[in-house]
């Protein structure tokens, strides 16, 4: 999706309902029905895991989204990210049980606010632009080094600390 691989985050789910099968397999074998309101409730079961997890992974992938988006949003995080960087953030559905979430920039910008930058320079006849705190462009022939100021990490921390409830409040909806 992204331009880069090292700031793309998958979200998938694995979706076995094998053993539901099973016994509503088994519990069909009843010649006299007395299992009907069990397998009723085991359809809707299965329904309720497979349709859940596809939205509990759409939402965890919005969540993780939105997290990344926030972080970059914070002035005191990310004083020179606002704008391109925190508006590049998108999901993409792969398919039902999996998104993608990165930054659409082709630019190496993303990777040094995650990672940390050494010096940079412009190339030959050229200038670095970027704004300063106060709104200024300001042109510049060389940056100097950066610590990381990562937002894909602790956006993705953050997310997993709540997508088991996410899911599991996706499906619950589903079987009421």
């Amino acid at each position: 999706m992204g331009a880069w691989d090292e700031l793309d985050t998958e979200i998938s789910v694995d979706v076995d309902v094998n053993a539901i099968d099973e016994l509503i397999n088994n519990l069909m074998d009843d010649e006299y029905g007395i299992f009907e309101p069990a397998i009723e409730i085991l359809e809707d079961w299965k329904t309720a895991l497979d349709e859940g997890s596809k939205r509990g992974v759409q939402e965890i992938a919005t969540k993780l989204r939105s997290f990344q988006e926030q972080a970059l949003g914070d002035l005191n995080q990310h004083p020179y990210s606002q704008g391109i960087l925190e508006t590049s953030i998108e999901d993409e559905e792969i398919d039902e049980y999996t998104y993608l979430v990165g930054t659409t920039i082709t630019h190496f910008y993303p990777l040094c606010v995650e990672f940390g930058r050494s010096e940079i320079e412009a190339s030959p006849g050229k200038a670095l632009a970027f704004y300063s705190l106060s709104g200024e462009l300001v042109f510049a022939k060389r940056v100097r080094a950066a610590e990381p100021r990562p937002f894909v990490a602790p956006s993705y921390d953050k997310t997993a600390s709540i997508a088991e409830t996410l899911m599991l409040y996706e499906i619950n909806h589903e079987l009421q």
